[in-house]
Parts: structure tokens; sequence; C-alpha cells
């Protein structure tokens, strides 16, 4: 298979590039990876991988090996096992590039600062990690963890929200204190 299209014959298009992040692999032809860009058919947010194909390479050509991802498959999953209400789910490569968020899918694209707690996190711990604060992006407070995807640049990361983690202590209190004020009474 030399391309895939789901529309025959192409529309003329203007396809804008998104910043790659390149990444090297010891010898190998480095991969690229793209931020968050709308897809030229759908226009649904979609991140790419590419690398040079080799074959194509050694023969004269340019080929390349280009890989599209639709980012909703990311959040859909994810919404099937978490209630999306207290917590926060996150694609984000190492360069704070945010590749897909839920809920907040408006805020896919953005640039995380330096000193955001993800990427002060990752520079401390780049495997993965914990840390509590404020999100950059829409200010709410919660717990996170995040774990780097294998042999990748690009991170998951989940958080909770603060208030939940409260208010799940709270009830498990009152449990207790339902039964153990009136043991402690008698």
């Amino acid at each position: 298979l030399a391309a895939s299209n789901v529309v025959f014959p192409m529309p003329t298009t203007a396809v804008e590039s998104p910043d790659y992040l390149r990444v090297d692999r010891g010898g190998r032809e480095p991969i690229y990876i793209g931020t968050a860009a709308p897809g030229s058919f759908t226009q649904t947010p979609q991140s790419s991988v590419v690398r040079v194909d080799r074959a194509s390479a050694q023969e004269g050509g340019d080929g390349l090996v280009f890989v599209s991802a639709k980012l909703s498959d990311f959040v859909g999953y994810y919404r099937t096992i978490i209630d999306l209400e207290d917590f926060l789910v996150t694609l984000v490569r190492s360069d704070g590039a945010v590749l897909a968020r839920s809920p907040g899918d408006h805020l896919v694209g953005q640039l995380l600062s330096l000193n955001s707690h993800f990427r002060q996190g990752i520079a401390r711990n780049p495997k993965s990690g914990s840390y509590e604060g404020a999100s950059e992006l829409d200010g709410i407070e919660r717990l996170f963890s995040y774990r780097e995807l294998e042999s990748y640049p690009v991170y998951v990361s989940v958080g909770l929200k603060r208030s939940a983690v409260i208010a799940n202590w709270a009830w498990l209190m009152a449990g207790h204190l339902a039964f153990g004020l009136p043991a402690t009474i008698s």
C-alpha cells in the first residue's frame, strides 16, 4: 500500500504542517511527532508520526511513512473507564504541546510553559511521576500522575480534582463516624 485516502480524487487543500518534535532513535531513522492539528478532510484534531522511508531514500526518492491518529479515539477510550466529571486525561508531548485533553477539548494545541507543574515534573522524573497543583490551562487544583509512552517523548497524564478527593474522604469519615460515634458514646 503506497497511500490511502477516503476521498478520490483528492481535492485541492491547503495543508498546514504542524510543528514536529524530533525523536532520535540511536542510529535508526529519527521519527517526528506532530502537534494536534485539524485533519485535512474531517477537520477533527489529529496527530501524526512521520519518518523517512529508508527504502525510498535509497532509491533516490523522498518517501515518508506518515501515520495519523484521531485524537478523539484516545479521549473516547478514557471516557469509557473513568468519570470525566472529576478526572482530567491529557496526552502531551515532552515540550508541553497538548495533543488531546478531556474535559477541555478546546485547549488542545496549547503549549504548557516551562514553569508548568507538568514540565517541572518531567524534568525531575522523566519516565513517570506525580504532582499536585492547579492546571496551567484551567486553574483547577488536581492531583496528577503521568507516565511516558515507551520510546516516545509523549505522556499520558491523569488528574483528579482535589475537591473530589476531599469529598470522597468526607464520605468515608462519615461512615466511620456513623458506627464509631455511637460505640464511643455507649
